[in-house]
């Protein structure tokens, strides 16, 4: 067993991780915006991931960490070609990217990329984060890096060009808290079925949203919703789903869990998904 004490300085939270596209390293951030690279296997620190231009590190809390890769090329030399990158978001409202050449020996490595774009023109920019940033996923087919805020909002950023594709939460009033005063709304997690093209949107009021990824430029609204009544009061923290797409785990602040049977419900076809949905087990 391998143990990482202390991994960003005593006193400072681990706050995000994700392994790399091969599952050898990890990556991981703390409350004070470090963010590092580690061999899995017997804990060394490899590399510091710094920010972007004269940055030495993320100056605020990094909330979590995506690895930018595509499954089928992972284990062949087609990587190679498209290599794949870590992306960091958090309490800064930004997207910091770094490229993973393997073949790098520094130590430091600095952000490629920044987003949203700070060379724009008043007149190209896009309206992006307003708060802080508290969850991201990738959706490789589509190639785009979901965002969901501590508003409410959900953004889908395409990633080879960094613009902003679609504002998802304009598709549905109800996502944001009005004027943003409370954190009812927060998008703290997100989940993809990727058998089934359907992203998940968790936000802290127990409910999750269903996002065709199929057909999202039309503007549509969510193809479902539901609530997953954990105790009142306790905010959902955690969405997951297996690879076959027919269990769901959700998670909340008081550490309870349920696992739901989703392999029923035809969440675009059927009337009432959550009629075909059982929970198996809530802990």
């Amino acid at each position: 067993m391998t143990k990482f004490g202390d991994a960003h300085g005593k006193g400072n939270k681990l706050t995000a991780a994700t392994f790399d596209s091969k599952k050898r390293r990890l990556v991981s951030s703390g409350s004070d915006g470090t963010v590092k690279m580690w061999n899995f296997s017997n804990g060394q620190a490899l590399k510091n991931l710094l920010g972007f231009n004269n940055e030495s590190q993320i100056d605020k809390e990094v909330t979590q960490l995506v690895c930018i890769y595509d499954p089928e090329n992972a284990e062949g030399p087609e990587e190679n070609e498209k290599m794949s990158h870590f992306v960091a978001v958090g309490w800064d409202k930004r997207l910091r990217i770094w490229q993973d050449d393997r073949a790098c020996e520094d130590e430091n490595i600095k952000a490629s990329r920044d987003l949203p774009n700070r060379d724009l023109t008043t007149n190209n920019k896009q309206l992006a984060h307003g708060d802080d940033i508290m969850s991201a996923i990738y959706d490789v087919k589509n190639n785009l890096v979901f965002t969901g805020g501590h508003d409410g909002t959900l953004l889908a950023w395409h990633f080879e060009t960094g613009f902003i594709k679609f504002y998802l939460h304009e598709m549905d009033s109800t996502c944001c808290s009005k004027k943003y005063i409370n954190d009812a709304k927060s998008v703290d997690t997100l989940a993809i079925m990727t058998k089934k093209r359907i992203l998940l949107s968790g936000t802290a009021d127990q409910m999750i949203r269903f996002w065709d990824l199929n057909d999202l430029s039309s503007g549509k609204q969510p193809i479902f919703k539901m609530k997953v009544n954990h105790a009142d009061g306790d905010a959902l923290t955690i969405i997951a789903v297996n690879e076959d797409c027919d269990r769901l785990v959700t998670a909340d602040t008081a550490g309870r869990i349920k696992l739901w049977d989703t392999s029923l419900p035809d969440f675009r076809k059927d009337s009432d998904p959550f009629s075909k949905m059982r929970v198996l087990w809530f802990i």
